[in-house]
């Protein structure tokens, strides 16, 4: 898509015989078309169109994690004013190696009580290694 050129502002010379209130109006309809010329030449970000929450946390997975027996819950406070509807992994590395690729596909096993965030498990990942995860709520 081709980029939009810069928005004219409308300004009250333009329309001398205008009413009192008409300079209120033209500030909302500038701001509006601003604003859409902004969001349409990509500017706009996830978090300005989405509502949602980034958080990064670090953990250790213990010796027994592959079996599925031990994993260490991890919980965070939501800021989103309604009830969660997913939870995605944006990032995930070891600690001690960040170049380290990780092959598996990893999945966050989650749950949301009140406002509070709980992973129970996180999937693909391997045992005694610490890792540092960048989470997408929304």
């Amino acid at each position: 898509m081709a980029r939009l050129s810069a928005v004219s502002k409308i300004r009250r010379e333009d329309v001398p015989e205008s009413p009192a209130w008409f300079g209120r109006f033209l500030s909302t309809i500038n701001s509006f078309f601003e604003n859409v010329v902004l969001a349409l030449n990509g500017r706009l970000t996830f978090e300005d169109n989405i509502q949602s929450q980034t958080k990064t946390l670090g953990f250790t997975t213990s010796s027994t994690y592959i079996s599925g027996n031990d994993f260490p819950v991890l919980k965070f406070q939501t800021l989103l004013p309604v009830k969660a509807q997913a939870l995605l992994i944006l990032q995930i590395q070891k600690d001690d190696d960040i170049t380290d690729s990780i092959f598996n596909g990893v999945t966050p096993h989650w749950f949301q009580t009140e406002l509070e965030i709980n992973i129970s498990h996180i999937s693909g990942l391997e045992d005694s290694t610490d890792y540092t995860v960048r989470l997408l709520l929304f």
